[in-house]
């Protein structure tokens, strides 16, 4: 299997694969996500439901994490809703919604995938090994945004 590094470890040319070399997207690959489709509206009604849920364990375990998690969130939904059809989805293998989602868009290239997430939300065994977002869980890092 090909995670797509071409050359970047010294591997010789990234273009050319043997045959019967698949290449796959590596944090997909790795752990197992599942490509999912959602509509903006449910996309919308999943956000509002997984954040709400993060929200409330932030209040009780890092009240300090509250507003940069909020003000992060708030920016990259709403660019998310601009060019939503330019977004994928993928869900654990176990199609556990509440554990979260891989967000991903490819670059203007269309071949180099970029993958978001909140952060705030991963619970350690992420993607889905775990739902528990107590304090030992939450990652205390800010929405990721380019």
């Amino acid at each position: 299997v090909d995670v797509g590094c071409g050359d970047a470890f010294g591997g010789g040319d990234g273009d050319a694969l043997q045959d019967g070399v698949e290449t796959v997207i590596n944090v997909v690959d790795t752990y197992r996500l599942q490509p999912t489709t959602l509509t903006k509206k449910q996309f919308s009604e999943w956000v509002k439901k997984f954040l709400g849920r993060v929200k409330a364990e932030l209040e009780k375990h890092s009240p300090n994490r509250l507003a940069p998690f909020q003000s992060g969130c708030a920016k990259f939904v709403t660019k998310i809703g601009k060019n939503f059809d330019e977004y994928c989805f993928y869900v654990n293998e176990s199609l556990d919604y509440d554990a979260g989602l891989a967000i991903g868009y490819y670059s203007e290239d269309g071949m180099t995938p970029f993958f978001y997430f909140f952060r705030d939300g991963l619970v350690l065994g992420y993607p889905g090994f775990g739902k528990d977002l107590s304090q030992e869980a939450i990652v205390s890092m800010e929405c990721v945004m380019p």
